[in-house]
């Protein structure tokens, strides 16, 4: 497992966006994210707030008074705080903007406009910039102005409709699911827009709302219901074309998962579990008789579990080949040496809370890999630093817009 270690300087970025300059004006969570996926490769992310800080940081829970929510999101970032609404604290973020590739942000569509520091605005003084946009329905339509957040847009997109069982309520992820493909969806958009502006010089308007990442990953059930009319039900851990799917728990009170999706890991899965004359039984040979008999199935499955420990029956599984895995405790991840080697998580120094742990850099680059530098900062932290790298001769250190009064 990696650890970074603190340092009275902020340690120089590394990463294959090394160089490029982003000016992260999200706030909470969706808007964030971007700002801490180029953080993480490298990109030199300036977090710009109000006084008194970004909403995330008065979010979930709280270690010494700081939220461990914004030492995930504002990581690798440094801090400035402006007051958007002023016209000193205007004048300062279009100067930021002068000298940025990108501009985040996530307030209700027409807030940025209210402060003068809309598209229009910004691509008068920079019009090589990329403008990311996420909101909860998007920059137009008829919903544009209704206030947004990750549940709405699960709800909408169809997500909570299908999740749940067959006989209980639809049922809400307990995660930021909505803002998340959201942050990823945008964070590829930009990316785009960066190759193309290389190529032609040319700035981009990106509108992302927090439905339409999501409701992408519902394709196959709405291509299914536009061609055939028939409604999606909730289905528990069944998948409509795929059998045996599901969790399955065992003596010992653990729990693993297994797909078989195709006839092949299906027919691994009976093997393991003592039912090698499935692949040759009509009820089970072919994938559309699986999914007649998948309460079968699993009733089948759950018995066999039900005599062996969690172990036995990953052992038993992987013998095969069987696509299998152990449902995880947050203490399962931090105790598997796999994850440990890889490693998915990283242990930060941190001056406010000692060491926080977090999820590491998802994506591994082998030549030009990015890092976790530092946690979230306090509230302008930075500001100093900020104004003289990137302003340059317009700096002055009593600046009263940077100030967080």
């Amino acid at each position: 497992m990696e650890r970074v270690s603190a340092s009275d300087e902020l340690p120089p970025a590394s990463g294959p966006l090394r160089g490029v300059k982003v000016l992260d004006l999200g706030v909470v969570i969706a808007g964030p994210l971007v700002g801490c996926y180029f953080g993480d490769l490298g990109a030199d992310v300036v977090k710009v707030e109000r006084p008194g800080g970004d909403p995330s940081r008065a979010t979930g829970r709280q270690a010494k008074g700081a939220s461990l929510i914004w030492k995930y999101v504002g990581r690798n970032k440094r801090t400035l705080a402006i007051d958007f609404a002023s016209e000193e604290g205007r004048e300062t973020v279009l100067d930021l903007v002068r000298e940025a590739d990108i501009v985040i942000e996530n307030f209700r569509p027409g807030t940025l406009e209210k402060w003068g520091l809309g598209w229009d605005d910004l691509r008068k003084v920079n019009p090589g910039l990329i403008m990311v946009r996420i909101s909860g329905f998007g920059q137009e339509g008829p919903y544009r102005k209704r206030p947004g957040f990750g549940t709405i847009a699960e709800s909408m997109a169809g997500f909570t409709g299908l999740n749940g069982w067959p006989d209980g309520p639809p049922t809400l992820s307990p995660i930021a699911l909505a803002d998340t493909y959201a942050a990823m969806a945008a964070s590829i958009s930009a990316l785009a827009a960066l190759h193309r502006r290389h190529v032609s010089g040319e700035g981009e308007l990106i509108d992302v709302s927090l439905i339409e990442p999501l409701f992408s990953c519902l394709s196959p059930q709405f291509i299914d219901y536009s061609v055939f009319g028939v409604e999606p039900k909730r289905a528990g851990s069944r998948l409509e074309f795929a059998s045996p799917r599901g969790a399955y728990e065992c003596k010992d009170g653990k729990w693993f998962a297994i797909s078989g999706a195709t006839p092949v890991t299906a027919q691994r899965i009976f093997e393991a579990t003592g039912n090698s004359e499935f692949a040759s039984d009509p009820r089970f040979s072919t994938n559309a008789a699986r999914m007649e008999n998948a309460e079968l199935i699993d009733k089948i499955i759950q018995e066999w579990a039900s005599t062996i420990t969690r172990d036995e029956a990953l052992e038993k599984l992987n013998e095969t080949g069987a696509p299998v895995g152990p449902v995880y405790t947050m203490q399962d991840i931090i105790d598997d040496e796999h994850f440990k080697m890889r490693p998915i998580y990283v242990d930060v120094d941190d001056p406010e809370l000692g060491q926080v742990r977090m999820p590491n850099v998802f994506a591994k680059l082998a030549n030009n890999p990015g890092s976790i530098r530092f946690a979230g900062r306090q509230v302008d932290a930075d500001r100093e630093s900020i104004l003289r790298e990137w302003l340059g001769e317009k700096f002055d250190s009593g600046n009263k817009a940077a100030k967080a009064e």
